[in-house]
């Protein structure tokens, strides 16, 4: 069986790196541009918003946001885009909090680790 050099990191990031590559734009197609950066400085952001009651949750579902998987008692996490999606969550009466506020940072950050990993070992010990 070979094994591959996939970093033994990638598991532990898998999250946080799959929830920063869907943040952020793909790649431009060979022969195309990249679509123009927004004109304001907002970094796309993961935050955990506070949803104690149903309610909340049902106002959340409703305001059209970036809703990630990840939610449990008493909370939801949703990627802002926009200063506009930060300002809808406050007009909603939603408080949260920032966990990772820049996601393409942190996608950079973790795939400068993998690949440091990925060269200090001859063989990954994971399966393909």
């Amino acid at each position: 069986m070979t094994s591959n050099r996939l970093p033994r990191l990638v598991l532990p990031l898998a999250l946080s790196t799959a929830l920063a590559l869907s943040a952020v734009a793909a790649p431009a197609v060979a022969g195309q541009q990249a679509a123009p950066a927004q004109s304001t400085a907002f970094a796309t952001q993961l935050v955990k918003v506070d949803t104690p009651r149903p309610a909340d949750k049902s106002t959340l579902t409703n305001l059209g946001l970036d809703l990630t998987e990840h939610a449990g008692p008493g909370f939801v996490e949703v990627v802002l885009h926009s200063v506009a999606d930060a300002d809808t969550l406050r007009e909603a009466g939603l408080s949260y909090r920032v966990e990772i506020p820049d996601l393409a940072l942190r996608t950079a950050q973790n795939n400068k680790l993998s690949k440091a990993y990925a060269e200090s070992v001859p063989t990954s010990p994971l399966p393909t």
